[in-house]
Parts: C-alpha cells; sequence; structure tokens
C-alpha cells in the first residue's frame, strides 16, 4: 500500500505530451565501423536541450553497437553548437 507518508503518492495527473526520439544519422554504424583512432566526426545542435537529447541517442546506439564490436570504444563530447564523438583506444581513460 502507498501512502503520503511512505513518500510516494500515486497521483493521476495525464501523460506527459510524446516526445518523438531523437534522429541519428542513417549511415551512423558504417561511420563507427570505419572510423580509426584519433578520428571523430560533429553533429550540429539547436541548444543545450537538442544537445543532451542527441548525446543520450548516441551514448544508446554506441552501447547497442559496442554490444558487436567490444573493441570499439568513443567518447562523446559536447561542443558549442553541437556533438563531436571521437573514436579512443580501447584502454583510454574517457567517458
Amino acid at each position: 500500500m502507498t501512502s503520503e507518508e511512505d513518500g510516494i503518492l500515486i497521483e493521476d495527473v495525464g501523460l506527459p505530451p510524446k516526445i518523438k526520439p531523437e534522429k541519428l544519422p542513417e549511415g551512423l554504424n558504417e561511420t563507427l565501423l570505419t572510423m580509426d583512432v584519433g578520428n571523430s566526426f560533429f553533429l550540429q545542435t539547436d541548444g543545450e536541450v537538442h544537445s543532451a537529447r542527441k548525446i543520450g541517442a548516441l551514448r544508446e546506439r554506441i552501447k547497442r553497437f559496442g554490444i558487436k564490436h567490444p573493441e570499439r570504444k568513443y567518447s562523446i563530447w559536447k561542443e558549442d553548437d553541437g556533438v563531436r564523438v571521437y573514436r579512443v583506444e580501447d584502454d583510454a581513460d574517457y567517458q
């Protein structure tokens, strides 16, 4: 049973507006496969919120890509007007 005393209160506030999934370039997997260590690519975004969504989508795609290619590592960096993805060494200490 939930109650306010437990810190959990069930409410009926309606669903939030649907947000479309962030689109990534169609050839992204092929790009990731052909990149050498030290290569990078840039995706332009429209502000902070868009950058955050793009980074989230890229992280998820790279995570799934890494299941088939665990030896390939990438680092995602936010820049002023977009997001840059780097291919890094397998043992690099990047996030």
